[in-house]
């Protein structure tokens, strides 16, 4: 998990993680696992929400953790601006995404865009299994993006690219919530 991450995340610049989900109680989850890591999950700037209360539904969160909600598998381009909204948050140094039973390859084309256009590192935490993946996983996969079976899998691959950065950056890497 750790060679994963460190050859295909970019530049981890301090600990402030946004985490993303389809599924609320994972969010939760790697939340907590997070927390325990000596990872901060920061509130989200005032404009970062504005732009997700747009797309997500009222009974989700726009607050970190961000809880999409299953809806939002099927609407791949809001999640692409939500994605890009939170990758220009500066409260932000990378992103934890949950995804689980996404099939739709311009899912993975929306998340794969905005991952290219920002220096941060997006980690994704695959939960449904290759079976019922499809198209979506596949594409994922073929761009080089880090994908990782479960939420300790995925702090444990993030816990990495902190140790790495934090090393090879010195006092310029943010460590604010550190432990």
């Amino acid at each position: 998990d750790a060679g994963l991450a460190l050859a295909s995340a970019g530049p981890l610049r301090g600990n402030r993680v946004a985490i993303l989900s389809v599924a609320g109680g994972l969010a939760v989850e790697l939340s907590d696992l997070l927390g325990e890591a000596g990872f901060a999950i920061p509130p989200l700037a005032a404009a970062t929400r504005r732009v997700l209360g747009q797309h997500v539904p009222g009974y989700g969160t726009i607050a970190n953790p961000v809880d999409f909600t299953g809806m939002m598998i099927t609407r791949p381009a809001a999640v692409g601006e939500c994605l890009a909204a939170v990758l220009d948050d500066p409260a932000i140094d990378a992103v934890a995404f949950v995804l689980t039973a996404v099939g739709d390859p311009e899912f993975a084309r929306q998340v794969h865009a905005r991952m290219s256009a920002s220096p941060r590192p997006v980690l994704i935490c695959w939960t449904a299994g290759q079976a019922v993946a499809g198209a979506a996983l596949e594409s994922f996969i073929r761009h080089g993006i880090p994908i990782f079976e479960s939420p300790p899998r995925l702090v444990s691959a993030l816990g990495a690219l902190r140790d790495y950065w934090g090393f090879r950056l010195g006092p310029e890497f943010r460590a604010e919530g550190a432990r």
